[in-house]
């Protein structure tokens, strides 16, 4: 155990592609860019642009370990680069924000009886707004989730 506010290492995944995605010069290796617990906090989502996937993994809160589960696949070239939960109405949403692609991605999440998620994919946006031509090197890199006050008026 590491002294109190040390940091230890618990354990180590090393990504790999069988071959380069469909934007090689981007998609020629691995490139997760975020870790991010779920609200129950029993998963970890990895966004990895290179991959074209969102890894999945089991946390066992006790040990720290992460079990490796199906990822969340994405259009491929999309490039998927950081996410975002929002929880409403008894319901849970993520938000993926694709950078080669430039979309924002909403799903339903499911929590499975198997300790496993899936995902029902809601929509498919572009970050700019519809029919805007956008410079090359215009890419989305981040995504927020604000809570909205709903205002009822009579």
């Amino acid at each position: 155990m590491s002294p109190e506010g040390g940091v230890e290492l618990v354990q180590n995944e090393t990504y790999t592609l069988d071959q380069p995605g469909p934007v090689p010069d981007r998609q020629d290796v691995p490139h997760p860019h975020q870790a991010i617990l779920d609200p129950t906090a029993r998963f970890i989502l990895v966004p990895d642009l290179g991959a074209d996937l969102v890894r999945v993994y089991q946390a066992d809160a006790s040990t720290l370990e992460l079990t490796a589960i199906a990822p969340l696949e994405v259009t491929p070239g999309a490039g998927p680069r950081h996410g975002a939960f929002k929880t409403a109405y008894n319901k849970t949403y993520f938000y993926l924000a694709t950078e080669l692609a430039n979309t924002i991605i909403g799903y339903e999440v499911l929590y499975n009886q198997n300790k496993t998620l899936s995902f029902s994919e809601l929509f498919t946006i572009p970050t700019h707004g519809d029919d805007r031509e956008l410079v090359e090197t215009a890419a989305a890199a981040e995504t927020l989730v604000t809570v909205s006050e709903q205002c009822i008026t009579s």
